[in-house]
C-alpha cells in the first residue's frame, strides 16, 4: 500500500538514512495530488499543532528550516547534487524532525478507496526551486512572473511542473514568455549573460520568444541546443528524443555532431542524428490549448501523455500494441471518457484500477 511506503520513507528520514532517490520518491507523494492528503495527515499525526501545507507555505517555514538545521548534526545536512533532491531537502529534514520528537506511536491505518476514474487536473501545481535549495510551492498560480521570484538567493531558478498539473505560463526577465506542460522543467539564471540568453529544459515547453538581436536565445537540452533572435517554437524531450516544431520565424538546431536551420512547418528531431521534416504543428502544441491531439502517433506515446496529464501508470497486460492513432480530445474530462474514445479507435480494452490504467487486448 501507498501509505505504508510513505511511512517507510518518513522514518528513514527520521532515522538519517534516507537517500537522495528516496527524498525524490517521498516529495513525488506530496506532489501527487492522490498521495498529498495521505503524507499531509501523517505529518499531522505526529505534530498536531500545525497541518503540512502550512508548513511548507508560511512565512515561518524559513525560521523552521533554520531551527531544524541547528538541531541536525552536520552528517545530517547532506548537499544533494541533483538539482530535485536539493530542492527537498527543506522537505527531508522537516519531516525527519517532526517524527523524531513527536514519534509515529499515533499512526492509525486508514482504507483507501478503490480509485476507478482519475478527474483531470483542476489547476496548476509548479514548484520554484533555487540552487541553494530554497523551496516555493506556487499552487494554482497559472502565470509565473520570473523577474518577481527572482528575489530567490542563488545563481539560478528551476520551475518544476508535476505530474498531474495544469500547464503555468513563465515570464522570463526579458520579456520572453514559455508554458510548461506537465512532468516538465526550466531552468534559468536570475540575470541573463551579458551576450546571450540561455535556459534548460526538460519535458515539454512551448516559447515565444521575445525579439533581440545582438543577444540570441539558446535553450539545451541535452546535447541539443536551439538558437534563436525571436520566434516561437515548441520543444519536447520526452520518448529518448528532442523534438523542436516551429510555428514563427527561424531557428537553429545542433547536438555535438550536426546543425541545421528550421523553418515555419518543419521540426527537427534529435535521437542520436538530425533530422528536419514537415510536420503537423497543431498537434504539436495542442497542450498548450489542453487538447490531446493525435496524428499517426504511436499507442504508447499517447498513453505515455495521458500518464503525464492525470497522474496515472500505464501498465500493458502483454506487449505494447504497434498502432498509431489519430484524433482530438478534450483534455478537461474524465480519464474514463478519454480511454472510451481510445478503446473505440483501437479496439483495445482499458481499465483504471488505483491510479493505474491496464492496457488488455480484447476478448
Amino acid at each position: 500500500m501507498p501509505k505504508n511506503r510513505i511511512e517507510q520513507l518518513l522514518q528513514l528520514h527520521a532515522e538519517g538514512n534516507a537517500t537522495p532517490a528516496d527524498t525524490e520518491e517521498l516529495y513525488g507523494f506530496y506532489l501527487s495530488r492522490e498521495y498529498a492528503g495521505i503524507v499531509e495527515e501523517l505529518i499531522d499525526t505526529c505534530w498536531d499543532q500545525s497541518s503540512f501545507e502550512t508548513l511548507l507555505a508560511d512565512q515561518e517555514s524559513e525560521a523552521l528550516y533554520q531551527n531544524i538545521s541547528r538541531r541536525l548534526s552536520r552528517r545530517q545536512r547532506w548537499r544533494a547534487e541533483r538539482w530535485a533532491a536539493a530542492a527537498s531537502v527543506l522537505l527531508a529534514l522537516a519531516l525527519g524532525w517532526l517524527w523524531l520528537q513527536r514519534g509515529p506511536e499515533k499512526k492509525q491505518e486508514a482504507a483507501l478507496p478503490a480509485v476507478t476514474d482519475v478527474a483531470p487536473p483542476a489547476a496548476a501545481n509548479a514548484v520554484l526551486f533555487s540552487d541553494n535549495g530554497d523551496k516555493q510551492l506556487l499552487k494554482h498560480k497559472d502565470t509565473l512572473d520570473a523577474s518577481y521570484m527572482a528575489r530567490q538567493s542563488g545563481e539560478y531558478n528551476t520551475i518544476f511542473n508535476p505530474r498531474g498539473s495544469r500547464p503555468v505560463i513563465v515570464v522570463l526577465a526579458d520579456s520572453t514568455r514559455l508554458w510548461l506542460n506537465a512532468e516538465s522543467s526550466v531552468k534559468y539564471p536570475l540575470q541573463f549573460a551579458a551576450g546571450e540568453r540561455r535556459v534548460q529544459v526538460s519535458g515539454e515547453a512551448y516559447f515565444e520568444v521575445t525579439h533581440q538581436d545582438d543577444k540570441p536565445f539558446i535553450v539545451e537540452s541535452g546535447s541539443a541546443l536551439v538558437k534563436v533572435l525571436g520566434t516561437h517554437f515548441n520543444i519536447n524531450t520526452f520518448d529518448n528524443k528532442t523534438k523542436v516544431t516551429l510555428l514563427q520565424g527561424m531557428v537553429q538546431v545542433s547536438n555535438q555532431r550536426d546543425s541545421g536551420l528550421i523553418t515555419p512547418g518543419q521540426s527537427a528531431i534529435i535521437a542520436g542524428g538530425l533530422n528536419i521534416a514537415a510536420t503537423d504543428t497543431v498537434s504539436a502544441v495542442a497542450w498548450k490549448s489542453h487538447l490531446f491531439n493525435f496524428k499517426e502517433t504511436p499507442l504508447n506515446e499517447i498513453l505515455q501523455e495521458i500518464g503525464r496529464w492525470y497522474d496515472v501508470e500505464v501498465v500493458y497486460e502483454e506487449r505494447v500494441p504497434d498502432i498509431t492513432l489519430s484524433g482530438s480530445i478534450d483534455r478537461n474530462i474524465n480519464a474514463s471518457r478519454v480511454l472510451e474514445m481510445l478503446h473505440l479507435s483501437s479496439g483495445l480494452e482499458f481499465e483504471i484500477r488505483d491510479r493505474r490504467i491496464l492496457v488488455k487486448q480484447s476478448q
